[in-house]
């Protein structure tokens, strides 16, 4: 069977898409049956879009990827973003569970930019492989109902970009709208970049090349503002910072409900219980002194019975 043409996708991307954008385009056409969650409703959560910034002066790309992964029905195509700002690699909620892949309970506190906080549960591992290439690799990814909006924000004219032909883009829609279903981040960015960058020019992206494929990104050459940007930063909150707040939640108890005369039993156990030379508990039992007063001189108690006996033998 002869090998794909440059740039060809050997499958559609069956794309998550968030509520942002109805409009849009799925980033690549369809060539093959798979099933499409295109139109599934989806809560997004915008811990992911930690920046919304009015007004900047150019329309910037960010490093978008397709990578292909196996499910029950062979492989499908998704959408991802190539993110060194983010210490964790993440993938959508409804991907994850589409795949069917195996999840890991965990509890992981993620935040960025204006100190916003997300909490990933499940942390689960799946295979990426590049429809353009002969990488393949495992990588875990932390779930999160909602990732991003569709990248970019709005569609590019790249005619007059002078891509070069020979190159094999790994994403050919960048230009495009398309969904993203998962982030890969810093803790894998350097093992997918190669050496390899080129300008375009002026106020125009760069291309990188990667495993996959070469990428797009930086400035792409309009003179027209756009209405929102995204930041990307996502870190895992100090394993100090949640033991912190796992003993202020523990510290939040009812008080005692014990009785005067059970704190009591409880004080005279902590101080008078020792164990011996050969391990074993030694115990004194409790004392009421009140009642013992009351009992008088047990000798003589003794004494006066055995007089008692002997008085009534006689």
């Amino acid at each position: 069977m002869p090998p794909p043409p440059p740039n060809h996708v050997p499958s559609i991307r069956s794309t998550t898409v968030l509520p942002q954008s109805s409009t849009s385009q799925p980033r690549l056409s369809s060539t093959a049956a798979v099933p499409s969650t295109s139109g599934a409703s989806s809560t997004y959560v915008p811990t992911a879009l930690l920046g919304n910034v009015r007004s900047v002066p150019l329309t910037v790309l960010l490093q978008t990827a397709v990578v292909k992964i196996a499910d029950y029905n062979g492989y499908a195509v998704w959408g991802a973003l190539l993110d060194p700002a983010s210490q964790i690699n993440l993938i959508m909620k409804q991907l994850s569970q589409k795949l069917k892949l195996r999840r890991l309970k965990t509890h992981h506190e993620i935040g960025g930019v204006g100190n916003a906080t997300v909490v990933s549960s499940y942390l689960v591992d799946a295979r990426i492989e590049s429809h353009c290439s002969s990488f393949v690799t495992d990588f875990s990814f932390h779930v999160l109902p909602g990732i991003t909006r569709e990248l970019p924000a709005k569609a590019l004219n790249t005619k007059e970009w002078n891509i070069p032909a020979n190159l094999v883009l790994d994403d050919p829609t960048f230009h495009q709208p398309g969904p993203i279903d998962m982030i890969l981040g810093i803790e894998v960015y350097y093992e997918l970049v190669e050496e390899g960058l080129i300008r375009l020019g002026s106020n125009l992206p760069v291309l990188q090349k990667t495993v996959l494929g070469w990428v797009v990104s930086g400035k792409a050459g309009s003179t027209q503002s756009a209405q929102i940007s995204f930041v990307h930063v996502c870190n895992i909150s100090s394993l100090e910072n949640q033991l912190a707040r796992f003993w202020e939640l523990e510290s939040c108890q009812s008080s005692s409900t014990f009785s005067v005369e059970e704190t009591l039993r409880e004080a005279h156990f902590v101080a008078t219980t020792s164990r011996d030379y050969t391990g074993r508990f030694v115990v004194q039992l409790p004392k009421r002194s009140a009642v013992l007063s009351t009992l008088g001189d047990s000798k003589e108690i003794e004494r006066f019975q055995r007089k008692e006996r002997r008085l009534n033998a006689n």
